[in-house]
């Protein structure tokens, strides 16, 4: 991982800027103020559960009319107190019936096609906990492994370019008018010239020695000359549903390898998020509530 340290400075084009074309330029070091996370302390006791909130209520009906709303210091106190992400049992429970950034793409292609309950046993699985991910595939184990080298490779590679650059980690978010959508992006990122955006990283197993382009990395494609994230790919979705999620309206997309690095800055598409928090809720409507009464009430 040497390159992070020493070619990123020299070599700025081995980690191409999508967007914008053009950015403020300042003196490495002047004014900037990087950092990997911030310690938050909060007295406000975090929300329940959607399982908890669940077991008050006798019919799906009846729990949909009561979901709550949540204030902006408890959505602030969800976040500040998940902050371990998946080493945090918080944070798993309060995944768990939720449509969360992640499988916000298969829920609405799922919703798009004429049958949407045929097949979508799995989906509805993973959103309620129900299926077992393996932490120790190859592929997954990598990514958690070099994210941390990733945020280092980003921050090199932008600081020279943003005034008193920010990025620290966070924990899930939940809306506070649809409670039951979420998302975790890996880092929140902000900036003295282009305000606050979010993070999120790519560390793709099948690529780890080599450039980080479309030849190799499945989900990038050229448009007019320039590498962009395939907007029909799933990892489009999921930052368009952070971002709709959080309230911020750009996202930098990293992908990184051990030789290469490549950043987008998405934007926040309004229609896309619009279809996404749609779809999601008529999911959660038409699946996810009957299980978690179901399953509080100790019906098969």
């Amino acid at each position: 991982h040497g390159f992070c340290k020493s070619t990123l400075y020299t070599q700025k084009a081995r980690c191409e800027y999508a967007l914008p074309d053009a950015q403020p330029t300042y003196e490495v070091y002047d004014d900037i103020n990087v950092c990997l996370s911030e310690m938050c302390i909060t007295s406000v006791n975090p929300p329940p559960t959607l399982t908890k909130v669940a077991e008050k209520h006798t019919t799906a009906e009846e729990l949909w009319s009561n979901l709550p709303q949540y204030s902006t210091d408890k959505v602030s106190s969800l976040e500040a107190t998940t902050r371990e992400q998946a080493v945090s049992e918080l944070w798993k429970q309060h995944r768990n019936g939720r449509i969360t950034a992640s499988k916000a793409h298969h829920v609405w292609k799922r919703m798009k096609t004429q049958d949407a309950e045929k097949g979508c046993h799995s989906l509805v699985s993973s959103i309620t906990g129900k299926a077992f991910v393996n932490p120790n595939i190859p592929a997954l184990k990598y990514g958690r492994v070099n994210e941390p080298f990733a945020v280092t490779a980003y921050m090199s590679s932008q600081k020279a370019s943003h005034s008193n650059l920010k990025v620290t980690q966070c924990g899930l978010f939940v809306m506070q008018d649809h409670v039951f959508a979420a998302a975790s992006p890996d880092r929140l990122v902000s900036c003295s010239c282009c305000g606050e955006g979010l993070l999120e990283v790519k560390c793709p197993f099948s690529a780890a020695n080599q450039p980080a382009n479309v030849k190799h990395v499945t989900y990038l494609k050229i448009v007019n000359g320039k590498t962009h994230l395939k907007h029909m790919h799933e990892y489009y979705s999921q930052v368009q549903y952070q971002m709709g999620v959080t309230k911020r309206l750009w996202c930098d997309f990293f992908v990184y390898t051990k030789s290469d690095c490549f950043v987008e800055r998405i934007l926040f598409d309004e229609t896309h998020w619009l279809e996404l928090l749609t779809s999601a809720t008529d999911f959660f409507k038409t699946y996810i509530l009957g299980l978690l009464e179901l399953e509080n009430h100790g019906r098969p």
